[in-house]
């Protein structure tokens, strides 16, 4: 082998291909030996290759061998001309991310690994400053093609250190808002329907479509048994098989699925701004709506319908945002119709209530709340409200560990993760134990395991990313009846504005209900989610604002570089916990719940109810101890008029029967319990629809004030209701807290024209 020759050709191959005309480089090896071959030199990778593999070397290390051949013949040519430097940019550009120092790049590039320092910032400040045009490109493409795109706006929040610190103050709290949209080049666009009432329902909240959806016959009968009952089968197999549970675990990894796999992957995501903003408003979300639409993403709302998932700020916010400009529309064509005049409405002319006319651009964004931000509140949620249980779990996993007061969301799926799995090995048998009790102990703790554990774990996980909307449909009636009972704020809303979208469309505008039905997968904020994570990552605690959006644009414009190269040389994720090691704590668990249910077994109806300070508390010693817990732990009968009673098999209050042997039914969702001859062949509990029915006029009454007449002096609060600020939350969705903005709002243009 002629090595001087072969490289010679090599480098000006390379030279020609991937610096003159902007190819993406080859680092695959296989892909690279061919690469060689059909630059003329036909054995240099192969010479390489034998010289630094032994035959007594395993198939994996032949493996590693080839991809460090690849890097070797990468740096011959960059020893022979430093413009062959496409693979030292990009390992640059790796350790830039990685937060490499100065003194590492220099000794970096002192091997040969990596560029020069000056040549690697030079590159990336040029990644940042064609961010712009690349962006305004791509929104050109996506109006040309038709493509259909997701809008997703969120909070990021970093602790900034100074350096040099004033006022003893050494840290302070950045926020910034990221503002990022995916396209889905598979996808044709929505197009914006001229009456933007088949969007955006006139009312905000269509109150008896969540009645007619929640009450329905076919909603109620599931919502009578507990979630793990009525779990289809496909469900089921889903969640236990054994690839996909450790990534369960992970709330952000991708199912198995292929194609939702593909659909939610950072591919096509592009970064619209990421500036210093907080997002704790409306006024603030209406600038980073000003800011989202300078640029090509107007012309697009022109012609299509943009969804907004997000978490709650960003739904709510949002919807008052684009309801604004709704209602004034709605106003000014009843009065230049003359629906409405000086003295108030007439009768001569019918009220409508949108314009048929073009409206304006901010009125094709469609905020919704998004699935990650539901199954996340939900998680957490529910392993704060059954604390004290969870640490009991805990401690006898686990018993030299000790659970912090606020774990880590890792921690909270794992433990969820861990107690369900428990619960599945002795489930049937303790069902059958229990099939005549109505234990207010085991009603509670057969509602967690049975009812709240296997909806959180697999609303998101699994229920949404294989793109099954009926299935999503359903969990999002259950788990906003999970939010009643938890008196969830904020969250014991939003199920409901998703259910009235969702409903509206289907009778009024089946091209985007359409889209929801097929591909629900892809109205997912898991893209911006991931986004924070990678800036947490890549950026240092002392980066500024204006470091950090120009660190940010450089990011993904080398987004499809870098996934090249880490694709080849970056090692796999590996998990913490392997399949056995779940399998047996999932068996430790399982032993402590029969331990609990043994209990309760053989003392029935040890628990006790109270009240202090109008306050009501139940006691369930078997569980938690003797720890008064909240009444928001009972199921939802609880809630109700009319309580379960454990000593009675029939809560009807007019029941009339004495025969001890007359047939009963058991609502193990409600825990209410009837003759089979007082429910008059009724399927579900007629005291919990009352019930729904109450909570469903009640809190949607306070989503649409709420939305059609915000209140611009208050700013939300995630905090949890109290019993005592019940209700509080009935009348009003916000707290008396003032607004401490320490920015300067832009007043809100743009997204008005």
């Amino acid at each position: 082998c002629d090595l001087k020759y072969e490289l010679d050709r090599v480098k000006e191959k390379i030279y020609e291909e991937f610096i003159i005309q902007k190819h993406p480089p080859i680092y695959n090896p296989d892909q690279f030996a061919e690469f060689c071959h059909s630059a003329g030199a036909e054995n240099i990778f192969n010479h390489i290759l034998m010289s630094v593999t032994s035959e007594r070397h395993s198939s994996s290390r032949q493996e590693l061998n080839k991809r460090r051949t690849v890097c070797i013949i990468y740096k011959m040519c960059y020893c022979l001309s430093q413009l062959c430097n496409i693979m030292q940019v990009d390992h640059a550009i790796y350790l830039n991310s990685n937060n490499v120092n100065q003194e590492g790049m220099n000794t970096e590039f002192q091997l040969g690994n990596t560029c020069s320092r000056k040549t690697s910032n030079i590159k990336l400040n040029k990644l940042s400053n064609d961010h712009h045009n690349n962006l305004e490109t791509f929104f050109s493409e996506a109006i040309k093609n038709e493509w259909l795109l997701v809008l997703i706006i969120d909070d990021f929040t970093k602790i900034h250190t100074n350096r040099r610190p004033n006022h003893q103050q050494f840290s302070n709290c950045m926020s910034m808002c990221t503002i990022v949209i995916k396209a889905f080049k598979s996808l044709k666009a929505i197009k914006k329907p001229k009456n933007i009432s088949k969007i955006h329902h006139h009312e905000g909240v269509n109150i008896k479509a969540c009645i007619d959806a929640i009450t329905a016959p076919e909603s109620m009968a599931l919502l009578s048994s507990t979630y793990a009952s009525t779990m289809p089968h496909w469900l089921t197999k889903s969640f236990f098989t054994p690839d996909l549970e450790r990534h369960i675990l992970e709330e952000h990894l991708y199912c198995d699925d292929s194609g939702v796999r593909h659909m939610r992957t950072m591919d096509n995501l592009h970064l619209i701004n990421f500036m210093e903003l907080q997002l704790k408003s409306k006024e603030e979300f209406a600038t980073a709506y000003d800011m989202a639409l300078t640029g090509g993403l107007k012309k697009y709302l022109k012609k299509f319908v943009v969804v907004q998932p997000g978490d709650w700020p960003s739904q709510f916010y949002g919807r008052q945002i684009v309801y604004e400009y709704v209602t004034r529309q709605t106003k000014n064509f009843q009065i230049n119709s003359g629906s409405i005049t000086s003295n108030g409405p007439t009768s001569s002319t019918p009220r409508q209530p949108m314009l048929n006319v073009p409206a304006p651009s901010i009125t094709s964004v469609v905020p919704t709340m998004g699935p990650l931000h539901i199954s996340l509140s939900s998680r957490e949620h529910i392993f704060m409200s059954f604390k004290p249980f969870f640490r009991k779990v805990y401690c006898h996993l686990f018993p030299r560990c000790k659970l912090a007061e606020t774990p880590k969301p890792w921690r909270i799926n794992l433990i969820l993760e861990i107690v369900y799995g428990g619960w599945t090995l002795i489930r049937e048998r303790a069902k059958v134990l229990f099939q005549y009790s109505k234990d207010l102990q085991y009603g509670t703790l057969l509602n967690l395991l049975d009812n709240y554990l296997p909806l959180v774990l697999s609303i998101y996980t699994i229920t949404f990313k294989t793109n099954n909307f009926k299935e999503y449909y359903n969990a999002m009636v259950r788990i906003w009846v999970m939010f009643v009972c938890l008196k969830r704020r904020h969250y014991n809303k939003a199920p409901l504005v998703w259910l009235s979208c969702t409903n509206h469309w289907a009778k009024n505008y089946s091209e985007l209900y359409d889209h929801f039905c097929k591909w629900p997968t892809i109205f997912d904020e898991y893209p911006v989610e991931n986004t924070h994570s990678i800036l947490r990552a890549q950026t240092k605690p002392s980066d500024t604002a204006e470091k950090l959006t120009s660190r940010a644009k450089s990011i993904f414009e080398s987004k499809q570089r870098q996934a090249n190269f880490r694709s080849i040389f970056t090692p796999p994720k590996q998990f913490n916990f392997s399949q056995q090691q779940l399998q047996f704590l999932k068996a430790k668990c399982a032993q402590f719940l029969t331990s609990i249910l043994s209990m309760i077994h053989s003392k029935p109806g040890s628990a006790s109810l109270s009240t202090e300070k109008k306050t009501r508390y139940v006691c369930l010693p078997d569980i938690f101890g003797m720890i008064k817990m909240k009444y928001i732990i009972l199921p939802l009968g609880f809630n109700a008029t009319t309580v379960p009673n454990e000593n009675c098999r029939c809560d009807n209050k007019s029941c009339t029967v004495h025969n001890p042997n007359e047939p009963w039914q058991l609502f193990q969702g409600w825990w209410h319990s009837f003759h089979k001859t007082c429910l008059n062949g009724t399927p579900s509990c007629p005291l919990c629809k009352e019930l729904l029915t109450k909570q469903v006029q009640e809190l949607g009454l306070v989503a649409k004030e709420a939305i059609l007449h915000p209140r611009n002096d208050r700013v939300t609060s995630t905090n949890d209701c109290t019993d005592a600020d019940v209700t509080s939350c009935h009348t009003g969705y916000f707290l008396p807290v003032r607004i401490t903005n320490a920015y300067t709002i832009v007043a809100p243009k743009l997204y008005l024209l």
